[in-house]
């Protein structure tokens, strides 16, 4: 896995550490897990700032992975965040089938902050 710069130190670069973000948008390719892990452990701050996230999450198929995934998005409700979109990405070397649906190892979601914290 590629190592990724954490968000905080994006944002110094930026000087965008206090300014409110209306939609961040990532695509990291499968390093969502470590964005989610540095920020809510070290600098949960900074989803104060952010209004929307739009994300392309790459689960795949490993339970253990889809779990953590899990626990970050609960997370991400536990602090304020609400999934209002979730689109299965229609590329079909991507999907597969699960208990009778069809899956995929790519989803696009998209959060909004339901309330100020």
């Amino acid at each position: 896995m590629a190592k990724v710069d954490r968000y905080i130190n994006i944002l110094r670069r930026l000087g965008h550490e206090n300014t409110t973000i209306d939609y961040l948008k990532m695509d990291v390719e499968g390093a969502e897990l470590q964005f989610f892990e540095d920020v809510f452990n070290k600098t949960p701050q900074v989803l104060r700032n952010i209004k929307q996230i739009g994300m392309e999450f790459h689960p795949g198929k490993s339970e253990t992975r889809k779990k953590l995934y899990l626990k970050y998005v609960q997370l991400l409700e536990c602090f304020g965040f609400k999934l209002i979109f979730g689109h299965i990405l229609d590329v079909p070397h991507l999907q597969f089938k699960g208990n009778g649906e069809t899956r995929s190892c790519c989803y696009e979601l998209v959060w909004v902050q339901d309330r100020q914290w």
